[in-house]
């Protein structure tokens, strides 16, 4: 091969698939049950439940725990679902409310939603993007929405069924349901195939992100994987025969599983997987293909990962050691 046409295929190779390397481990104290992992430039915020914990960055060292159950003044009804990170606050989304906090976790203010069902409210310019249910002929849908400061609804931009009806089958890996916010856009995926519709900030549809791609089958053995989990969680065990006549496992899995985003970036998960690692694809802000990696995702069961956050072309993901300690795995891209 021609010297030079050898350079630019290497070159090419490194910009499309790209193999990360580890760059740190660092034990996080105080964590026991983490839901959530949100990286902003100078805090990191593990969430568990209605309660989150604050860490210094890059330096890691704990500030506090903050937030907790209940209807009153800096409480939340339910889990913390999202947190955004703007200047000198911290953001935490729950359902019906967000409470903003400084960034040593002093209370500052808080906001009640109108809506019973809006959550995962996501800071969008000087409002919110947010998820919500819709009922229409004894069906519930999903939705995404634009909300003003105070989390009134201003626009819906998208709708799609929900896999969880009041009756029928309870639908496992199906359609991807996800948004991110990348400075003031909202992508947004809700389709089996790799299909990433923008939004500006005012809920205006912009061009969308697609690509060719190939999904993958779900073999027999992950089914069964599937039915093993709930066959055993505490939670589901018990009606174990009930809920396995209603789960619903499709032939292939959806092309995203979920999509994330930093000040710059896009980061778009998907199911594939090559000794260990997980595909990702990265886009820039206006739709631009950047590259291609696979990255240590470490699962946490059939169904869900451990917490993991993108920033800065890097992965942080939250995993369990042996010792039942929560070790945060830093990772280049």
């Amino acid at each position: 091969m021609h010297h030079k046409l050898f350079v630019n295929l290497l070159l090419i190779l490194a910009f499309t698939i790209h193999s990360p390397a580890m760059a740190a481990k660092v034990t996080l104290s105080r964590v026991d049950r983490p839901d959530g992992l949100y990286v902003g430039n100078q805090r990191l915020v593990v969430t568990q439940g209605t309660a989150f914990f604050l860490y210094t960055m890059p330096e890691y060292g704990f500030i506090g725990k903050f937030g907790r159950k209940g209807e009153g003044p800096g409480e939340f009804r339910g889990r913390i679902d999202h947190v955004s990170f703007k200047n000198d606050e911290i953001i935490a989304g729950s359902r019906r409310k967000v409470i903003f906090y400084a960034t040593d976790g002093e209370y500052r203010r808080e906001f009640m939603a109108p809506s019973r069902y809006g959550s995962r409210y996501t800071l969008l310019g000087e409002g919110f993007v947010g998820t919500g249910l819709a009922f229409d002929q004894k069906r519930m849908y999903q939705t995404i929405s634009i909300y003003d400061q105070r989390l009134n609804e201003v626009k819906q931009i998208y709708r799609t069924r929900s896999p969880l009806q009041r009756s029928g089958n309870i639908k496992i890996f199906h359609a991807a349901f996800d948004f991110t916010v990348c400075r003031d856009r909202v992508f947004v995926t809700g389709g089996e195939d790799f299909h990433i519709q923008v939004f500006n900030r005012n809920g205006e549809p912009l061009s969308a992100i697609t690509r060719e791609y190939d999904r993958i089958d779900i073999t027999t053995e992950q089914k069964e994987e599937v039915l093993d989990y709930f066959r055993t969680l505490p939670e589901t065990r018990s009606r174990f025969d009930e809920i396995r006549q209603r789960l619903d496992i499709p032939s292939r899995f959806p092309a995203i599983r979920f999509v994330y985003s930093d000040d710059r970036l896009v980061y778009v998960q998907t199911y594939t997987r090559k000794a260990g690692k997980t595909e990702f694809f990265i886009y820039d802000y206006q739709g631009t293909f950047q590259k291609r990696v696979f990255l240590p995702v470490v699962e946490k069961n059939p169904i869900e990962t451990n917490p993991i956050a993108l920033r800065n072309n890097r992965m942080y993901q939250l995993v369990e050691t042996p010792d039942e300690e929560w070790e945060l795995r830093i990772t280049d891209l």
